[in-house]
């Protein structure tokens, strides 16, 4: 009778010991996926942008030690029904540690003819990067960011060539944004 007691004491004891230990092994399961994420999230997260008010200048910062594509989409405001048209605009490749400021008048110069006519409002509404590793991500103008590419719009510019030119009147570089390091 001892016997069977101190078996069963013993089985409830191993019995325990692996529910705490599967318990452990999910928990650290769920930490690497919460690291995993906030590793694959890292760059976009240090990309982002707003407008400033009353200047209605755009600014744009990466604060991360690489290169990311960046599409701003603006929504456009035109004529006395205001109607409105949503455009992506081609910015080509932010540098890393960079700050641009574009003034909504560039902006609105880099538009189609038929997002300038009557213009009444430009708003820039999200910021699509891709990242190094190729992963969409959009930033929302509330500072929320998400995976994968948002509201589609129409191209504006996305041709090379022009954009280049149009970066050279429409952006000026500032100093380096902080907290841009190798410990950022």
């Amino acid at each position: 009778m001892l016997a069977a007691v101190v078996a069963a004491a013993g089985l409830g004891v191993t019995a325990w010991g692996t529910l705490v230990s599967a318990r452990v092994a999910e928990d650290q399961l769920a930490q690497s996926k919460v690291q995993s994420e906030e590793r694959t999230r890292r760059q976009a997260s240090r990309i982002t942008f707003w407008t400033e008010p009353y200047t209605e200048t755009t600014v744009i910062v990466n604060r991360s030690l690489d290169p990311a594509n960046a599409f701003l989409v603006t929504e456009t405001v035109n004529g006395a029904e205001g109607r409105g048209y949503g455009f992506i605009i081609n910015l080509g490749t932010l540098p890393p540690c960079s700050q641009f400021r574009i003034d909504s008048d560039k902006l609105a110069e880099a538009l189609p003819e038929k997002g300038r006519e009557g213009l009444l409002d430009l708003r820039q509404t999200q910021l699509h990067i891709i990242d190094t590793y190729g992963q969409s991500w959009t930033r929302q103008d509330d500072g929320t960011l998400g995976s994968g590419l948002g509201v589609g719009a129409e191209p504006a510019l996305t041709d090379p060539g022009e954009l280049r030119d149009w970066w050279k009147d429409a952006l000026s570089k500032s100093d380096p944004p902080d907290e841009c390091g190798s410990n950022s």
